[in-house]
């Protein structure tokens, strides 16, 4: 979440940027949080663990430096605080990265984040940045990033006891409702996870891909049936080795 107060760290604070790793399936590199122009005041009330939090905050537009180069991001973590100019380190991976991404962090192991949720999330990272709709898809990620939904009954559209927001519900439920409509579709958004800590860290945020600092390698191809591979070991013994071919997106 981003705190409204005055940033904790000048400009001198703000560390040297790494380059990022091509190819790999994860790479580390500092983010600094620049400012929330653009973004839209609003209020949460939502449980964590067990405790009942309230905060006021920005939703919509958050924007980022990381490589020298300037991106808008989605916060994923409620439960810390965020300030101007603030930089910190984070290792980059896909979302779905079961090391790296979004359900590897502390808060979604103990909120047991479901790959449905995830999946929306992952949507809204790649359709909804620098949009009209921004602020209602923040809300809806970090909605979402707590296993839960606006749901509707008639005409009402309202928030569940785990979250609401001073925001619309009608227009969150309509971004949740058209990512998850998209269930088991991957999207290819990047998480910049900022470790294991629980407590006193930074935030991670999550990127579009159309909006990304790092881009994973392609999955690679599945294996070839047992029938095909003892073809190919026939045919090429006299190498002595077999190649695997990978598959573009």
């Amino acid at each position: 979440m981003k705190n409204i107060r005055p940033s904790l760290l000048g400009a001198s604070a703000v560390c040297a940027l790494l380059p990022m790793l091509s190819g790999a399936a994860h790479a580390q590199n500092n983010i600094q949080f620049t400012n929330d122009n653009g973004s839209t005041g609003v209020k949460v009330n939502y449980t964590f663990n067990g405790n009942k939090y309230s905060e006021s905050t920005a939703a919509g537009v958050y924007h980022f430096n990381v490589g020298g180069k300037s991106y808008q991001g989605y916060c994923t973590d409620l439960v810390n605080n965020i300030y101007n100019n603030e930089s910190w380190h984070a290792t980059f991976a896909s979302i779905d990265d079961p090391t790296y991404g979004l359900s590897s962090t502390w808060y979604e192991k103990i909120v047991g984040l479901t790959s449905s949720n995830l999946n929306a999330i992952d949507y809204i990272a790649a359709n909804y940045i620098g949009s009209s709709q921004s602020a209602a898809a923040q809300v809806a990620v970090w909605d979402l990033s707590l296993n839960s939904h606006v749901s509707k009954s008639g005409s009402n559209y309202n928030y569940s006891n785990t979250f609401n927001s001073s925001l619309s519900a009608q227009s969150v439920y309509n971004v949740e409702q058209a990512a998850l409509s998209h269930d088991g579709s991957s999207w290819g958004s990047v998480l910049a996870n900022a470790g294991p800590k629980s407590s006193g860290r930074p935030q991670d945020i999550v990127f579009g891909s159309n909006n990304t600092p790092f881009s994973p390698p392609p999955p690679a191809a599945p294996e070839a049936s047992s029938a095909a591979g003892m073809s190919t070991l026939f045919g090429i013994g006299a190498l002595g080795m077999l190649k695997r071919k990978r598959r573009n997106r």
